[in-house]
């Protein structure tokens, strides 16, 4: 990989761990850009391209991944204060959310449903492997 490729590649990698790291902050453009040592605009065009996905989808999805995990391993813990922690305004705003990217929710997901999505995760998975093979 040439310089100019790494050194993006890891002002990214920087931004992602940040992201991570900071779930329950506020996550906005000119923040990240400057995590990544560039201006909002020339960041927001760059996290696109090699990520394949926007700086707000990134922040939602990863929000959403570490409430479903945390849903599963913390049951005492409540949906509220999960969703609080990774940077959710209300239980019904992540409830909405959650069930837009899940297609359960969060409750439905804490009693089990992840396994049905986690069996169609694979089978399209298994599908897409089959195609390209």
């Amino acid at each position: 990989m040439d310089d100019p490729r790494r050194a993006y590649v890891a002002r990214i990698n920087r931004v992602t761990d940040h992201i991570d790291s900071h779930l329950a902050e506020p996550l906005d453009l000119a923040t990240l850009a400057s995590v990544a040592h560039f201006s909002a605009w020339h960041f927001h065009r760059v996290f696109q391209s090699m990520t394949g996905e926007t700086l707000a989808d990134r922040v939602r999805r990863r929000r959403l991944e570490v409430a479903a995990a945390r849903l599963l391993i913390a049951p005492p813990e409540t949906v509220l204060a999960i969703a609080l922690d990774v940077g959710f305004g209300s239980a019904a705003v992540f409830t909405r959310a959650f069930s837009a990217h899940f297609d359960v929710t969060p409750t439905a997901w804490r009693r089990g449903a992840f396994r049905a999505w986690a069996e169609g995760r694979a089978c399209s998975c298994a599908r897409s492997i089959k195609r390209t093979a």
